[in-house]
């Protein structure tokens, strides 16, 4: 399959998944009230770390070193990101049924526990699944992949939210397993990738987790906490539960319109990139990084521009009015999602030099950034205050990333 056709492909897809993305917040947003949204999107954090956190780096690991391990690697990481997954889940579970997490309507018991579990492990079956064929660059089933599982899960998590409103966390994690369960399995079937040839993946494959997964996962769960540390930031600033379910549905628009921009490129890019640096063509890994960078730099300009002159327009076509927000913090979301995309580009030497520990560290200091400034302005200037928070720290973090990799992948947008 040709260049062209391929990044045709990808583009297709991840547009597909953002639109999808948009349709289960519509649905959300419909049927439960700005509070009840608010306290869904409080609980979905809880997740995301015990997807990325039990993972390990595995993902990663496949895409890093499938080349070098072939189909091995993903059957070795797979038992020890579900065993992990689900110690970490049920350590949560303590937490929070000890401590409480201050939501009236989340009612906790075993049955929530179950559904919590079984959505983590089948999105760690799935998350993995795509990794391999990422690595594979199979990519038409990579994409068919990508998208089914969003049908699947937005059918399923739009259906029992409707029929199980009254419970709206239990019915988003029932439909979430069910939905991407599912895909899972089929997929699995249907990429052929044979069976494990033993059970315990062995000290060496451990040790590597932990040496190149282990950063990793500081990286990625930092970033899933950019977006949402700062809605337990809203809540204790006393602005409520309804200010949360505004601003994150903001940061929802932001991030799926951006990351269907750059996702597509990172993903196409980063295994021609890492197997053109082995060759040790470094002067091909600056070109390939740039023409993705600059691409994103022109097509992001437009992109912001039609988000924010349209704002209430694609607010309403999401959610309902009472979901608008207070003038001026919509763009600056929006500006902080674009900026968030250069830094993929300006992080890709970190990757190839191995050095994830100084990006993990670099990653939760903009994060720190990005908090702090949240809790000092939110008192004077509210949900505006925690916006310019998050586009502060987000020109921060990409600025001082690009500043270190200048030397080794050079990538310039003109």
């Amino acid at each position: 399959m040709r260049r062209a056709p391929i990044a045709a492909l990808y583009y297709a897809s991840f547009a597909a998944v953002a639109l999808l993305g948009l349709v289960q917040t519509k649905v959300l947003t419909r049927v439960l009230t700005p509070a009840a949204y608010g306290e869904l999107q409080l609980v979905l954090p809880f997740a995301g770390v015990c997807l990325v956190v039990g993972g390990l780096g595995a993902p990663q690991l496949v895409i890093r070193y499938y080349h070098r391990d072939g189909v091995r690697i993903f059957w070795d990481v797979l038992p020890v990101a579900f065993g992990f997954s689900t110690l970490l889940g049920l350590a949560l579970w303590v937490v929070v049924t000890s401590v409480g997490v201050g939501l009236s309507g989340l009612q906790l018991g075993w049955g929530l526990l179950c559904l919590f579990l079984a959505s983590v492990l089948a999105s760690q079956d799935y998350t993995l699944l795509k990794a391999l064929l990422r690595a594979q660059e199979r990519h038409l089933l990579y994409n068919a992949v990508v998208v089914g599982e969003r049908v699947l899960a937005v059918v399923g998590v739009a259906l029992l939210v409707e029929l199980w409103v009254a419970r709206p966390v239990h019915a988003y994690f029932a439909g979430s397993a069910l939905g991407t369960g599912l895909l899972a399995a089929l997929a699995t079937w249907r990429a052929r990738i044979g069976l494990p040839s033993r059970l315990w993946p062995g000290r060496d494959r451990l040790i590597e987790l932990c040496i190149y997964g282990a950063p990793l996962v500081a990286v990625i769960v930092a970033g899933d906490l950019f977006g949402s540390a700062t809605r337990y930031v809203i809540v204790a600033g006393g602005l409520g539960t309804d200010a949360v379910a505004r601003y994150v549905l903001a940061y929802t628009i932001s991030s799926l319109a951006f990351q269907a921009l750059s996702e597509p490129l990172m993903t196409y890019l980063h295994p021609r990139v890492f197997r053109v640096w082995e060759s040790g063509d470094r002067d091909a890994v600056a070109r390939i990084v740039s023409r993705g960078a600059l691409f994103y730099a022109c097509a992001g300009c437009v992109l912001v521009a039609l988000l924010v002159m349209m704002e209430r327009l694609v607010i309403r076509t999401v959610a309902r009015v009472d979901y608008y927000l207070p003038p001026g913090v919509f763009p600056m979301v929006v500006l902080a999602g674009y900026v968030m995309g250069f830094y993929r580009f300006a992080s890709t030497h970190y990757y190839l030099r191995r050095n994830t520990t100084e990006l993990a560290l670099t990653f939760v200091l903009g994060l720190a950034l990005n908090v702090g400034g949240a809790a000092l302005l939110i008192s004077s200037h509210g949900l505006l205050g925690v916006s310019v928070a998050a586009l502060g720290s987000t020109v921060a973090l990409s600025t001082f990333v690009w500043w270190r990799g200048r030397h080794t992948v050079p990538f310039r947008l003109a």
